[in-house]
């Protein structure tokens, strides 16, 4: 690849390099090195109390903490998602596993679903053993903006069916390997979620399963990056 590469993520990273960087889509662990670039999961409440002014955040309320106490926090959360460092809402969605109340995991989901379309910023989205729950919450939103399904370990059936709907898929530390090697390059990304694992060498695992060079796989995760934030006016990437 010739020439430099800037990547703009709000005026808060700037990477001029002849490569691309390590883009992390979602992690709840900081990591200051260069050349990698991590979007933080916050809850409201966190991102109020501890933000680092020089990173990139997606804020939500997550379905294990969903309760009584997060509706007060709605509001708040709004006023968040107009702050240019928070490039996405999440994580959010639908859990059948934990404790909290699964209807009101519904209606928290739905209603942030429905602000993230009201700022057109896109979802990150957490989601366990309520799949046909999620595409049909999916469905009932308007202007929907781009959705990633964070973590993803499941087969490439189901796979297969939500990116019939349009959704991303990102792969952590463990994941399926038939299922990433199933996915296309443009649907594709990667995170540590709150794993001590290096994002590094997680791209260096995932281009060598997939026959890529290491630079292809940054480029072509780049390239999603830039589609996926398109109407983000916190994350865009330019050449």
């Amino acid at each position: 690849m010739g020439g430099n590469v800037v990547l703009h993520i709000p005026a808060f990273f700037i990477f001029v390099t002849a490569m691309y960087p390590f883009l992390n889509i979602h992690t709840h662990r900081p990591d200051a090195r260069g050349g990698v670039c991590p979007v933080l999961c916050a809850e409201p409440s966190d991102f109020l109390r501890g933000a680092d002014s020089a990173a990139l955040y997606s804020v939500g309320h997550h379905p294990w903490r969903v309760g009584s106490q997060s509706r007060a926090e709605l509001a708040t959360m709004a006023q968040l998602l107009l702050q240019k460092q928070v490039v996405a809402v999440g994580e959010i969605g639908l859990d059948k596993v934990c404790d909290a109340d699964f209807r009101l995991q519904q209606e928290f989901f739905k209603f942030q679903l429905r602000m993230a379309a009201c700022v057109r910023k896109p979802v990150v989205v957490h989601c366990v053993k309520a799949w046909s729950e999620l595409l049909e919450t999916l469905s009932q939103v308007e202007d929907l903006p781009p959705v990633v399904i964070h973590g993803f370990r499941g087969k490439p059936q189901l796979a297969e069916q939500l990116l019939r709907h349009g959704c991303f898929l990102s792969f952590g530390p463990k994941f399926n390997a038939d299922t990433l090697k199933s996915v296309p390059l443009g649907s594709l990304f990667l995170e540590t979620d709150d794993d001590d694992a290096d994002i590094v060498a997680l791209y260096g695992h995932t281009a060598e399963l997939l026959g890529l060079g290491l630079e292809q796989l940054k480029q072509a995760i780049a390239e999603t990056w830039q589609r996926f934030f398109a109407d983000s006016p916190g994350a865009a990437l330019a050449r």
